[in-house]
């Protein structure tokens, strides 16, 4: 297929009016999405597509910050460079081939464990049974919990790799965002009380953060443009259950 002098001329317009990097350790404005205009047999960065691939209706646009999300203005809590390095993400070229080149770096720093808020799960009247006994019959659902928002279908991917930084592994890690967690303690009362069963996690929680890098082909090197504090509970593998609650407890005693 010939390209006419007319066609180039408008692609070289196009990238000359693409959107600009963020400015370095100032208060940059939001990043926007660029509007992308793929030729055919090209991808979005003007490389050679592969023939299987030539279908512009399968195409996803990407912006510059999908996998973790745009902070601009914001700034971590831990000094640049400390932690651990885990990964890059979010690699973005704005005004096309030679412009300035942006990516998002994951740390991590520390692990700290926490039980979480005590929670109902049934009850029994010992009035009414010869043996007062009870447990949790069905197993507690426990969650990954993030403090920044994170692309669906990343996640996986992105705790891997911090477990394989952090000081231990979670004996309950699988590939879905939520799993059940059972015991098999029971609650015995020798009473003919009402009485609750109420549950509680212990949780292992990851402290991090990312950071947005830019060369700005200034002869300065990469910079950090922005930072942004992030906190991942794991799902937990423990279960403790409550049996100091009478029926007509709101709360779980201390």
């Amino acid at each position: 297929m010939q390209i006419t002098v007319q066609t180039v001329a408008v692609v070289v317009a196009l990238a000359s009016t693409a959107a600009a990097a963020p400015a370095v350790n100032t208060a940059p404005q939001e990043l926007s999405r660029r509007d992308l205009i793929v030729l055919p047999g090209t991808t979005d960065q003007g490389e050679a597509t592969p023939a299987a691939k030539r279908n512009l209706r399968t195409i996803k646009k990407r912006g510059p910050t999908d996998t973790y999300g745009d902070y601009t203005g914001q700034w971590s809590s831990y000094p640049d460079d400390s932690g651990s390095y885990v990964r890059s993400d979010d690699e973005f070229r704005y005004g096309g081939l030679g412009g300035d080149k942006c990516w998002t770096d994951l740390f991590y720093v520390s692990s700290s464990y926490k039980q979480t808020d005590w929670k109902r799960e049934g009850s029994i009247d010992c009035g009414t049974t010869s043996q007062c006994e009870a447990g949790i019959d069905q197993g507690v659902e426990t969650c990954n919990d993030w403090s920044i928002s994170i692309e669906v279908g990343a996640e996986v991917g992105i705790l891997k790799d911090i477990f394989s930084v952090s000081s231990s592994i979670t004996n309950s890690y699988g590939e879905s965002k939520c799993e059940s967690v059972t015991t098999k303690s029971t609650c015995v009362w020798q009473d003919t009380a009402c009485h609750a069963i109420w549950s509680s996690q212990t949780v292992k929680v990851d402290h991090g953060y990312i950071r947005r890098r830019c060369d700005f082909h200034d002869g300065k090197g990469d910079q950090t443009v922005w930072s942004k504090d992030w906190d991942v509970s794991e799902k937990a593998d423990e279960l403790h259950l409550g049996c100091k609650a009478d029926c007509a407890a709101g709360s779980y005693p201390a």
